[in-house]
């Protein structure tokens, strides 16, 4: 399989208030907080946005091929597409982007988050959204992570104390 569409989330790669707050960590720590912050990403990227329904004559009204068509050839495929039912309309979502979303870990505490949707780029892709797909209101993974910033920072800072209570208890030492 093909990925399309990736990020890196590594202090090198993260958000440079996140990325600070990591290379304060001791190594170990530092690879709990880029899982969690990688699962946290995820997990974010997962949640779709409410549906709104844009029609792509309203996102592309000066289209080459009239609103909304690119060129001839894409209007006959779409419309072939409909009469065979390949195409469904009303449209229903198949989630395929939601489950498209996965951490893999690449070592040294550095995980790489993709999506394996071969469309995932044109949808929440920054810098290659669709300009349908921000009409309807789809967020690129800057604004998703951006938007929910203290809420992975605080997901990692969870996992770090709470490895470090686990330690404590295994060491026999008392701590807060």
């Amino acid at each position: 399989m093909t990925v399309d569409y990736s990020i890196d989330v590594n202090p090198a790669g993260s958000l440079a208030r996140i990325a600070k707050w990591i290379e304060k960590l001791p190594s170990g720590a530092r690879d709990i907080a880029s899982q969690t912050i990688a699962n946290s990403v995820v997990n974010y990227m997962r949640m779709y946005e409410d549906y709104a329904y844009i029609s792509r004559a309203q996102a592309y009204p000066s289209a080459p091929a009239g609103a909304g068509w690119f060129s001839d050839k894409q209007r006959r495929y779409v419309m072939a597409a409909i009469r065979r039912g390949e195409i469904q309309i009303p449209y229903a979502r198949t989630m395929t982007l939601q489950a498209g979303w996965q951490v893999r870990s690449e070592g040294n505490g550095n995980y790489k988050i993709s999506n394996i949707a071969r469309y995932a780029q044109y949808v929440q892709g920054d810098g290659t959204q669709s300009r349908h797909e921000a009409m309807i209101g789809w967020k690129t993974v800057s604004q998703k992570v951006d938007d929910n910033q203290a809420r992975i920072m605080a997901d990692a800072r969870n996992a770090v104390r709470a490895a470090v209570r686990q330690l404590a208890r295994d060491l026999g030492v008392t701590y807060g």
